[in-house]
This record gives C-alpha cells, structure tokens and sequence, in this order.
C-alpha cells in the first residue's frame, strides 16, 4: 500500500514539515517502526493535555512543549512509514485515532484548566460546544469525501457504460 505525500497547505504544516524533515532522517536509521512512533506520538500529546490542566507557568510550558512534539512527531510517523515502505491500513488508523483523542484531550485539558484556574463554569460550556464543533466539522470533512468518492466512481461508471464512448 503506497499512500502520496500530503501537501503541507498553510504556514504552520509548512513550519511544522521544516521541523520534521531532520528529524525523520535520523529517525529513519534507527529500528523504530512508524507505528511506534505515532504511539510515542500520541502519548506526548495525552501528557501535554494533563498538563494543561494544572495551574503553574511551568506546568503549562511543560503542556506546551508536549504537544509540539506530539505534533512533530505526527508528522515524522508518516515520512518514516513512506521512507521505509512501511505504510499500512492500521497505521493510517492509528495516526488518526491518536490525532482525533488528543484533539479532544487538549480541548478538555484547556477547559478543564482555565475552570480550575478561574472557577468559571462557562469555560466547561465553552470546551463542550468547541469539542461538538471540532468533531462536526470532521465528520463532515469525512462525509464529504466519502460522497465525493462515491459520485467520481458513479460518474466513471457511467461514462463507461454510455454508448457515446
């Protein structure tokens, strides 16, 4: 299974590629294989929403620095599965199921926080209603796609079968 490289489409993807680049060639000498390195991935990203949670400076840099490197690595996971010819079903899940869980635990970490922080209950409301939009705008991103797909293979289909070919 041989999946493209995704273009990087804004400033911070862009950014965030410069940064992986380097270290995916390092990391792609060693006997890591991608799907470690999303689980390392991922779990960067679940201490630095814990993190979030707490109220000091430097527990909040301590979040910060987690979730860079979760976002590194994210992407590192994939240059290394294309690198090594390791690219698979299970590991394009597991990136995504890892992205979509630290989505939603550094939402909640951030509301969770700012209501410890300032004993706000609407900082809860608002986290609910962003994690609601957050997982509406991908599901629709998701449908979207699906029903893009299914209208190209119909619209191919027909064009094969039309009399006029």
């Amino acid at each position: 299974m041989k999946h493209k490289i995704p273009q990087r489409k804004n400033i911070f993807e862009a950014l965030y590629n410069n940064i992986s680049k380097p270290i995916s060639r390092i990391v792609v000498k060693t006997s890591l294989t991608p799907n470690q390195i999303t689980i390392i991935s991922g779990i960067f990203g679940i201490i630095g929403a814990y993190f979030l949670t707490y109220q000091s400076r430097l527990d909040l840099i301590y979040a910060a620095v987690f979730i860079q490197l979760f976002t590194i690595l994210d992407l590192v996971d994939g240059d290394i599965a294309r690198m090594k010819g390791m690219q698979s079903h299970f590991g394009k899940w597991l990136d995504i199921f890892f992205d979509k869980l630290n989505d939603l635990l550094i939402i909640l970490g951030l509301s969770v926080g700012v209501y410890l922080r300032t004993n706000n209950i609407f900082a809860l409301y608002l986290g609910i209603i962003l994690m609601g939009l957050v997982f509406f705008i991908q599901f629709s991103m998701v449908m979207n796609a699906i029903i893009y797909r299914e209208s190209k293979a119909y619209s191919e289909s027909s064009e094969k079968g039309s009399p006029h070919n």
